[in-house]
């Protein structure tokens, strides 16, 4: 057990803890980079794009712990503060952006966006790919207010 004035930086070693890179907003990005005329669901180009760049992101921390030793991680993050307010900042310095900053919002990691509208297994299946590139922890979920069919 440390003391309060120990170095922590051991225990980022031999995977007792990690250091981890989240993101958000890969929808945004995939809009940004290709100018959103196409939905990230319906376009299995913009799909295989969307995975290729949590790929690298995976492979970047896998490097870095290769390199130091330390344990990193790519956490898929749910984090509703930032993708309300790194979007806020973003609209301030690049004004509204169709199909980036026009929400008010960035979606969380690799989610689905809220407004394209399927349901719960289609939604499942197209977020598949990312869990297991996520070696910091990922959250899946659904906002179905009825389920009977």
């Amino acid at each position: 057990r440390l003391k309060a004035d120990d170095n922590i930086a051991d225990i980022f070693k031999n995977g007792r803890a990690s250091i981890s890179l989240g993101y958000i907003g890969l929808h945004e990005t995939i809009n940004a980079l290709f100018g959103g005329e196409n939905h990230v669901y319906d376009d299995e180009a913009l799909r295989a794009k969307a995975v290729a760049i949590v790929a690298r992101l995976r492979a970047a921390v896998d490097a870095w712990k290769d390199e130091t030793g330390y344990g990193f991680s790519l956490y898929s993050t749910p984090s509703e503060n930032l993708c309300d307010r790194f979007c806020r900042l973003d609209t301030a310095d690049f004004g509204v952006v169709p199909g980036v900053t026009d929400k008010g919002y960035y979606t969380n990691s690799f989610h689905l966006d809220v407004e394209k509208k399927v349901n719960p297994y289609d939604k499942l299946d197209f977020e598949a790919p990312y869990p297991p590139l996520a070696s910091g922890g990922f959250i899946c979920y659904g906002e179905y207010p009825n389920l009977q069919h």
